[in-house]
């Protein structure tokens, strides 16, 4: 049952109670858009099966070089070799769309765990000692790699031993 704010059920609950009308504020709830937001992941995983935009790693290297023009290139061809993405004109391979959501889930979770988009950005790109001496956007090539980063960054995040 859907409670509106003062305890009294709305919508569908509301007159299944007896009572006549909602409230005059209430608005019926879009169960398309409600499926969607749970479905979120699943949706993700299908777009990253199917193969993701071309302009997604372009998103995902600006937001990690950070206005910083010269470095969003290299950011990409870190993740798609340069002659592989010259080929791509619209869509990536469901490999080089793996690596792109990877890279962007780990930025996500960094900037939980360290405050600042600035602080994820510089955790992102700096060699640490923890990944032998590679970033943790070189070490998120694999899958085992990136799962290294999770763990250093859930050991950042939650105070644990490295």
């Amino acid at each position: 049952m859907v409670e509106a704010e003062a305890g009294r059920p709305i919508g569908r609950a509301y007159r299944a109670k007896g009572f006549r009308e909602p409230p005059p504020d209430f608005k019926e709830p879009d169960f398309k858009e409600a499926e969607l937001a749970s479905l979120s992941p699943v949706l993700i995983e299908k777009a990253v099966e199917r193969g993701l935009p071309r302009n997604a790693l372009r998103h995902v290297a600006e937001r990690l070089a950070g206005g910083d023009k010269s470095k969003i290139a290299t950011l990409e061809w870190g993740l798609v070799p340069k002659t592989t993405l010259e080929r791509r004109e619209t869509q990536l391979s469901p490999q080089e769309s793996e690596r792109t959501e990877r890279v962007a889930r780990l930025f996500v979770h960094a900037r939980r765990a360290l405050g600042t988009e600035v602080e994820a950005r510089g955790f992102m790109t700096t060699p640490h000692p923890q990944l032998d001496g590679r970033s943790p956007i070189e070490a998120s090539r694999t899958d085992l790699g990136a799962r290294r980063v999770e763990q250093l960054l859930n050991a950042l995040e939650y105070g644990l031993a490295l």
